[in-house]
């Protein structure tokens, strides 16, 4: 059964418990529950019915440097402007629950709360499968196991890049256990983490049988492990380990898809790049409206800043004024092609219609605009593109009214275990051979030339960095990339944006000309004048709580042994 049905599965297992809501709580682990291996397997999938969060991923490329949001109501336009304390993170992480629902009107349920609730879940079937046999179905039983260990590392992991070091429970406590804990050590959790990918791995096979797709993997397993100790700065062990996933490309069947561009495609899903995701099925992934401007009938969720814009390279590696491609009245033009599978800006064409969003006269000297600016729309002068799938028709009526494509989440891919690679590998002894292959690996398949010869371990490191800025963008890794670098430069700076000024052709009258062919397109431009400004000062400045979020108060009030974070842990 592909993971795509775990939402139906939730529910069925949701309708058998009801029907046993009379009996102890103890006897969940009797052989009438745990001894049935299909209501085991939908107890485990409803573990991952948790990690369906779009809006979450969303949100939290806003608050980094790459994003920022034309939904005004978004708690992140709080966040950017420094407004983060303990209680705050609960009030105005708004979306930190699936937003369907009445989330909002019954209050949010922070992450981590989220993330316990479900740990708990996770130890109950570790605890359990371990214990079961299933004679001929001892095969699915392991892999059930594995797959539960992997969950359980994965939902620490969240906690972990979130909040730092966190309580480990390894079993589902009861009321006779001491509740008021006290966090872990962080190379505890590190540990604790790294061994449940080892257990994850020992049970899981290197790829899911295609009735199984969008379930972990030993490859999943393994690669989570080398994304924890590079988060742990544990380089070396790192390094080693995405090397194994590398080393069994063979086993795994990984390899970094050809084209950029389709591996986000949702009629390519589980394509051969993609390590774990989280599989969606049309009407539930609600990503169209969150990313694409309103003129595109969504909600304009992420927009990409100048700052990112102007990282990427020209096709010639060059960034900026260097490049003898650069041209201020075309900056858009020769660039990296991952900037064209990443963002839409003024004058490119998606779904056969001109994206504008600059602004003009009219003979009666009243402002025209693109119809692609403001709320709902952009404030930064560009929109995502990532994610979305060429071949719709947003102006569609059916496809505009039921937008929720199915495109899965793709949480691990193979370029960014290049990426592990080639930081740990070069943090712990410098840039050898390996890490320019890996880094250099990535590049080519986006079309770009490899690195310079000759770098020393800290030109290696920004180019690294910046590699994953580019490579990962709007895949919800710089956010936390920032936080673990612990670079305060790069939580606290401007938002900057492009300004289009169009000269438009009209007619005799002094009206806009439009396209003759389609009047759905927008205005025919005969130039452009480009300028560029800021918008707000970005200040995710997170440096008091030692680099991570602060832990939410109430967690605070109700462990009189949880220690709030702070600069001096």
């Amino acid at each position: 059964m592909k993971l795509i049905y775990i939402l139906s599965a939730f529910l069925i297992l949701m309708s058998c418990t009801r029907e046993m809501e009379f009996s102890p709580l103890g006897e969940l682990g009797d052989a009438n529950f745990w001894g049935d291996p299909n209501l085991s397997e939908t107890f485990v999938n409803g573990i991952y019915y948790t990690l369906i969060k779009a809006d979450e991923y969303m949100q939290e490329e806003n608050l980094s440097d790459n994003g920022y949001t034309a939904m005004e109501w978004i708690s992140t336009n709080s966040w950017i402007l420094g407004h983060i304390t303990s209680t705050t993170i609960e009030r105005d992480w708004q979306m930190s629950n699936d937003y369907r629902g009445a989330a909002w009107e019954t209050g949010c349920e922070t992450f981590w709360q989220l993330n316990y609730r479900e740990l708990r879940k996770a130890n109950l079937a570790i605890q359990q499968l371990s214990i079961q046999d299933w004679g001929n179905e001892e095969k699915r039983r392991k892999r059930l196991l594995g797959e539960a260990y992997f969950l359980r590392a994965y939902k620490y992991f969240d906690i972990y890049k979130r909040y730092g070091a966190f309580i480990v429970v390894d079993k589902p406590l009861t009321f006779e256990d001491d509740l008021n804990l006290p966090r872990n050590s962080e190379d505890e959790c590190v540990e604790f983490m790294s061994n449940d990918c080892d257990s994850a791995a020992f049970y899981l096979p290197w790829q899911q049988a295609s009735t199984e797709q969008g379930r972990a993997t030993k490859g999943a397993s393994l690669s989570l492990k080398g994304r924890v100790l590079l988060f742990g700065e544990k380089w070396a062990e790192s390094a080693e380990t995405s090397k194994a996933v590398l080393d069994a490309a063979g086993e795994t069947g990984y390899q970094l898809y050809p084209d950029y561009s389709k591996v986000f495609s949702p009629t390519n899903k589980y394509n051969s790049e993609v390590v774990f995701d989280i599989s969606m099925q049309e009407p539930l992934q609600a990503w169209y409206p969150l990313w694409g401007p309103n003129s595109y009938g969504g909600w304009g969720g992420t927009c990409p800043t100048q700052d990112l814009v102007d990282e990427y390279e020209y096709i010639d590696g060059k960034i900026g004024e260097a490049s003898q491609y650069y041209d201020p009245q075309n900056p858009w033009d020769n660039r990296d092609p991952r900037f064209y599978a990443t963002i839409m800006y003024d004058g490119g064409v998606y779904w056969g219609h001109y994206y504008q969003v600059g602004e003009g006269v009219d003979g009666a000297g009243d402002v025209i605009n693109g119809g692609n600016y403001g709320s709902h729309n952009t404030y930064t002068g560009y929109n995502t593109w990532k994610w979305f799938e060429p071949e719709m028709d947003p102006w569609n009526a059916s496809e505009k009214e039921h937008p929720n494509y199915g495109v899965n989440v793709i949480v691990i891919r193979y370029a960014e275990v290049y990426l592990n690679y080639a930081e740990a590998k070069n943090e712990a002894s410098g840039p050898d051979q390996s890490v320019y292959d890996a880094v250099n690996a990535v590049r080519a398949r986006a079309g770009m030339p490899a690195l310079a010869s000759g770098l020393n371990q800290e030109q290696m490191r920004k180019a690294i960095r910046h590699e994953r800025r580019i490579e990962l963008a709007f895949e919800w890794s710089r956010i936390w990339d920032v936080l673990r670098w612990k670079d305060e430069s790069l939580l606290v700076k401007p938002i900057t944006i492009v300004n289009v000024i169009y000269e438009l052709d009209l007619n005799e009258e002094g009206i806009p000309l439009t396209n003759s062919e389609d009047a759905r397109l927008p205005y025919v431009i005969k130039s452009r004048t480009i300028e560029y400004d800021t918008l707000i000062e970005h200040n995710v400045n997170l440096k008091d709580f030692g680099y991570h979020w602060p832990i939410p108060q109430t967690e605070i009030d109700k462990n009189p042994n949880l220690v709030q974070n702070s600069s001096a842990n």
